[in-house]
């Protein structure tokens, strides 16, 4: 037997296992099957593991990808289906989130649906230091990721092969948000029935009307649910003074200064007079006015 070069060691996220039908399959007949749907030459290992029982090992993540979106391919025109070894590794690209939206936000609002391994920015095509805004994230997906998420208050679009697409307006599925036609209630703040036949009660006193037009201001502490000192926890204004004044360190009260007036010539005049507050303190006298000088 020739030797011949040692195969790479595939990931497990390139693996699968399947059954086939119970009548008689060829070994050809299998890979034939499978290449139908990854391509040609896309499979790199196929393994027996006895009875009817098989694994298999795509070259690439791309075909195996492929494999996982058709849901496993057709022998004799019988479907079978396989089983995923691993988590598969899934490249999602992000729209409509800002730049100035931290790659860490992004990485924590994608962890609940697999492990993220890698993080790249893609650039304007023939301009490769102009950066389109795009992401790719590639992940090893546990769960599928939604359509759309909120990244620090920002609706990201995700995209990624075998995602299920729903409407960027109302979350159905089968149309897009351009051709959509659903109504949206402007009461409840829900789409499928119009304003007029709404009947949800108030969200701030449970009255038949609506939220906005509820005379009843919501207040703070009803939003955040947090436990604010009542007023009656506070003295009053006159309790508040009558310890001021018994304070012995008690701040003097502020003066009201009245806006200062222009100064005439007089009051000019009379500046240059300095009254003496005590007996033995010096006289100053006013200056004489000076004669006008004849040029």
């Amino acid at each position: 037997m020739a030797s011949r070069p040692l195969p790479p060691t595939p990931p497990k996220e390139h693996c699968f296992t399947f059954n086939v039908p119970e009548d008689t399959v060829s070994i050809d007949e299998i890979i034939d099957s499978i290449e139908e749907t990854v391509g040609d030459e896309g499979v790199l290992f196929l393994q027996h593991f006895g009875t009817s029982k098989f694994l298999i090992a795509t070259r690439t993540a791309d075909q195996a990808t492929s494999l996982l979106v058709n849901e496993g391919f057709c022998i004799r025109k019988e479907k079978v289906s396989v089983d995923a070894v691993g988590p598969p590794i899934v490249h999602v690209n992000v729209y409509r989130l800002p730049p100035y939206v931290f790659n860490d936000s992004l990485v924590a609002a994608l962890q609940p649906y697999g492990k993220v391994h890698d993080l790249q920015c893609t650039t304007v095509q023939k301009r490769q230091t102009t950066y389109s805004g795009t992401r790719v994230v590639k992940t090893e997906m546990t769960s599928p990721a939604p359509n759309f998420v909120t990244v620090l208050g920002h609706r990201a679009m995700l995209e990624y092969r075998g995602m299920r697409r729903v409407c960027a307006r109302c979350s159905g599925e089968g149309h897009m948000a351009a051709t959509c036609t659903k109504p949206f209630c402007q009461r409840c703040s829900a789409f499928g029935h119009g304003t007029e036949t709404c009947t949800v009660a108030c969200r701030k006193c449970g009255g038949d009307h609506s939220a906005k037009e509820c005379f009843r201001r919501k207040s703070h502490a009803a939003v955040t649910q947090s436990t604010v000192a009542s007023q009656e926890d506070f003295p009053s204004l006159s309790e508040a003074l009558a310890v001021r004044t018994r304070t012995p360190y008690a701040t003097a009260r502020l003066q009201v200064l009245s806006p200062r007036r222009e100064l005439c010539d007089a009051d000019l005049l009379a500046a240059w007079t300095v009254t003496p507050h005590a007996s033995n303190a010096p006289t100053t006298r006013s200056p004489k006015p000076r004669a006008p000088s004849l040029k």
